[in-house]
């Protein structure tokens, strides 16, 4: 749980989540602006591809907390931006002059199979803040990629 306190203690605002806390970090998201804290829950099971620690992006307005979302460019929906570490799934923030960019990499398997092997995609998902919101870009192409391999650079991310 993680709670918003005035200067005398009282609680303003608090969210739960269904695990435990594992990091709480504080950033600066935007140029000369408020807070972004990453509230990192662990989803870790001991084993698997897809499991690990996800962040979520959380800010203070008006003394209540709000998750970040992000507005998908195809899809036209708000989902939160959710970005997971884990052997097949890594993120980073990349600073840049308008602000702070977001990319995403995951690798999962292609539906449907070809006959004779099992072939994987790689997702790449750019967030970016446009001035008024945080929009999603992203796109889908054949490969593997795992996190013990270099983040891939930011020319391949749309």
């Amino acid at each position: 749980m993680i709670r918003v306190v005035d200067e005398n203690g009282t609680v303003l605002e608090k969210m739960s989540f269904e695990r435990p806390l594992a990091k709480c970090e504080r950033i600066f998201l935007y140029p000369n602006k408020f807070p972004t804290f990453l509230l990192a829950v662990d989803y870790s099971i001991g084993m698997g591809s897809y499991a690990g620690p996800a962040t979520s992006l959380v800010e203070i307005a008006g003394g209540a907390l709000r998750i970040i979302e992000a507005l998908d460019d195809t899809s036209k929906q708000r989902e939160p931006i959710r970005l997971m570490r884990a052997l097949k799934r890594e993120w980073k923030l990349v600073s840049l002059h308008a602000g702070t960019t977001i990319l995403s990499v995951s690798c999962h398997i292609k539906w449907p199979q070809p006959p004779g092997g099992t072939t994987f995609a790689i997702s790449f998902s750019r967030y970016q803040h446009d001035g008024k919101q945080w929009v999603r870009y992203s796109k889908t192409e054949e490969g593997l990629w795992e996190s013990d391999q270099p983040f891939p650079p930011a020319s391949v991310f749309p």
